[in-house]
Order: C-alpha cells, then structure tokens, then sequence
C-alpha cells in the first residue's frame, strides 16, 4: 500500500459496513469499497472501527488510489464537527495502519485531492494537519 485515502459516508454516523455495502452496490459497485470505517455505535455508546473490504484488496473508494488504503468515517463532516470519540479512534486505527504498511503520515489524504468532491468534509480536512503531527510524534 502507497497512502491512505480519508473519506466521510455522508450516512447517519452509526450506518455499519453492512449499510456501506448496500449503498455501494445500488451504485453498481460489488460490494463496501472501503476498506475501514469509523462509526458510532449507539448500543455501546462508543466510537470503534469496523473492517469492510480485505486491506490486501483493490479497493473502489478513489478512482486512480484505489491501490490506496480507503478510510471512511460514518457522517457528514462537511456540515458537522468530527467528534472526539470518532477523531480518537481514526488516529488510532490510521497509527495501526502506518506501522503494518510502513506508511509515512504524509501520505495520508483526503479524497477531495482526486476528485471532485468535498469528501471528507471540511471538519476532517482541517483537522488532518494536527492528526499527521499526533502520528509523526507516536510512530516509530
């Protein structure tokens, strides 16, 4: 893997990988094209991650970087802020990420470098300088 692409599902923040899966093939995908989410999970009352499409799989998520990591995280952070609980585990899991795929932080990406798009919102966008430099600082 070269990189991470960060995306947001513009979904409720509680929809599960099953929800993305579905969504994806009404658009004519095979299946999640996301290969993590990030999502709320009301029964727990906790932020975690969910894994979608096998990380060793080509993944449908950037046209040109599916090659890339896909990381989403479940809501509209153009129109709302990025929650605590939900900014926490995504440098969680995007540390897990860096260490197993000897990924630099510098190659993690919003998806709106690609595309036209505002994927992953404004409230991710701003909020990846401070995540590379809290992964800079924990990784080896």
């Amino acid at each position: 893997m070269r990189g991470i692409i960060l995306h947001h599902t513009v979904t409720a923040n509680h929809a599960t990988v099953a929800d993305i899966d579905n969504m994806h093939k009404e658009r004519g995908f095979l299946g999640v094209g996301y290969h993590y989410l990030v999502r709320y999970d009301p029964d727990l009352e906790t932020w975690h991650y969910q894994a979608g499409r096998d990380v060793h799989e080509l993944g449908a998520h950037c046209h040109g970087k599916n090659d890339w990591i896909g990381v989403a995280v479940a809501g509209n952070y153009h129109l709302h802020e990025l929650p605590q609980g939900a900014r926490y585990v995504l440098v969680e899991l995007l540390a897990e990420l860096c260490a197993m795929h000897d990924i630099e932080p510098q190659y993690i990406h919003e998806h709106r470098l690609y595309a036209n798009t505002l994927c992953p919102g404004r409230y991710i966008v701003s909020e990846l300088p401070s995540i590379r430099a809290e992964l800079n600082a924990i990784l080896p």
